[in-house]
């Protein structure tokens, strides 16, 4: 496999790329990110097969509206006003999950992942595509995350279809926030804190 080189200029290419069931890695407002659309199976294989990522691990969803969150998972109204709040932002919820064929269900399980990114090239390749993708950090399972283009090729050239030029917004992976009980639970600390949280229930 030769892995191609975008200029970040070339969104359609982008969209293109991975509405053909390629990978792509691309800059994120937290460390760089491997995509592959969510609604090909043949896809989210080679992505772990990419990565060498255990079949047990599951990939975030990351989509550009509340509306596609909708979409996939069963919100409650505080839901609705941690998504308002919050995202877009490098934050990643985990809510319950609907039973529909929306996208594939890459992980088996009843809950998942969810983020809205604060990223301008990543949001305009969302708003051109109906199906949202699965963003998991590019970088082979138990190496550093990426940080930019050049440590991506170092780790993933030719095990991917292509990489997007660029530097990501920060050095650290998204906040995890599991919200699908009735206290918030911090996974993972990230670039927001569990202080920003303030007025809602949660718990470390």
């Amino acid at each position: 496999m030769i892995t191609q080189i975008i200029s970040p200029t070339q969104t359609q290419v982008i969209t293109n790329l991975l509405k053909e069931g390629k990978l792509v890695a691309l800059p994120t407002d937290t460390v760089y990110g491997l995509a592959c659309i969510a609604n090909s199976e043949e896809a989210i294989h080679n992505l772990r097969v990419a990565k060498n990522r255990p079949d047990e691990k599951a990939f975030a969803y990351v989509v550009n509206s509340l509306e596609k969150i909708e979409s996939v998972c069963q919100l409650s109204d505080r839901d609705r006003e941690l998504i308002n709040k919050h995202l877009p932002g490098p934050i990643t919820f985990i809510f319950n999950k609907k039973s529909n064929d929306v996208i594939v269900n890459e992980s088996q399980l009843d809950t998942l992942a969810i983020r809205i990114p604060d990223h301008p090239l990543l949001l305009e390749v969302l708003a051109q595509m109906e199906i949202g993708i699965y963003l998991p950090s590019a970088n082979i399972s138990g190496q550093s995350p990426a940080t930019d283009s050049g440590e991506v090729l170092n780790q993933l050239n030719q095990r991917i279809d292509a990489i997007v030029e660029g530097q990501s917004f920060n050095q650290i992976a998204s906040t995890i926030i599991d919200a699908t009980g009735s206290t918030l639970k911090l996974l993972r600390e990230g670039p927001i804190p569990l202080s920003a949280f303030t007025g809602e229930a949660h718990e470390r």
